[in-house]
């Protein structure tokens, strides 16, 4: 009885201990430390920025060109809204030289949240940040990962012709990865379903679970479900991340122009 009891005991603690590892992995603070004096390149955005259970387009800049003696800094939060980055941008020290970059959007939409409401909030937060800098780059959100003429890809690419609307209006730079991404995953195989039981969990909990504990790397889990730019519905393999890097990673000055 005693056996069984500390059986029971250790795979209980283990149980605990991996869902609080994996938790705090998944939702960890990074340190944003300025290791310069010149500007840092400052990615804002949700869990495609932050890349603790998606696929990262930051890490591959930080071996390349331009980036490799700048600070990079990624203020990204997992589910962050744009309401919520507006927020956010509150308690964030930037610096005039500075070149910021902007990815978000991509919950609103999944939280069938208004849209013209999400774009007001990213107007507000580009005239919050143009106290500080000019340098401001917005990014189109990636589609999701279902029939390009679903409600929410349909929403998205409503979303993303008012960004550029923005950025024509505003006089700031845009990357559409939008488009470059679309391209892409034209080419891919539609067909996407989570081994059982992952589909009935959080999706994030188990792209971190897999990640952290099992050991995957993102493209693996996107190929063990049978995609090649996503790991769930919303969430980048690293080859899908690498299509943003491989636009970010051309000269500094074409992308701000």
């Amino acid at each position: 009885m005693l056996k069984i009891s500390l059986f029971f005991l250790v795979v209980t603690c283990s149980i605990i201990f991996t869902v609080f590892y994996t938790i705090f992995q998944i939702f960890r603070p990074f340190d944003n430390q300025r290791l310069t004096s010149e500007g840092a390149v400052v990615f804002l955005g949700d869990s495609l920025t932050k890349a603790t259970i998606s696929g990262s387009f930051i890490s591959p800049l930080k071996k390349n060109g331009e980036y490799s003696n700048k600070d990079i800094l990624n203020f990204g939060v997992n589910g962050l809204t744009t309401a919520g980055l507006l927020k956010k941008i509150e308690t964030i020290e930037l610096k005039k030289d500075d070149q910021i970059f902007i990815l978000i959007g991509t919950n609103d939409i999944d939280q069938n949240m208004d849209i013209d409401l999400a774009v007001l909030n990213v107007e507000k937060v580009i005239q919050n940040l143009r106290q500080l800098t000019s340098n401001i780059t917005l990014i189109t959100i990636p589609p999701l990962r279902e029939e390009k003429t679903s409600i929410r890809n349909t929403q998205i690419s409503k979303y993303n012709q008012l960004l550029k609307d923005i950025s024509k209006k505003d006089q700031i730079s845009l990357i559409d990865f939008h488009s470059e991404f679309s391209k892409l995953m034209d080419q891919s195989p539609l067909e996407f379903s989570f081994p059982f039981p992952l589909n009935y969990l959080e999706p994030g909990f188990i792209n971190g679970y897999a990640h952290f504990i099992l050991g995957k790397s993102f493209d693996q889990m996107a190929k063990e479900r049978g995609f090649d730019y996503f790991i769930d519905t919303i969430h980048l393999s690293q080859q899908g991340a690498d299509i943003l890097s491989s636009i970010l990673i051309r000269p500094l000055a074409s992308i701000s122009k």
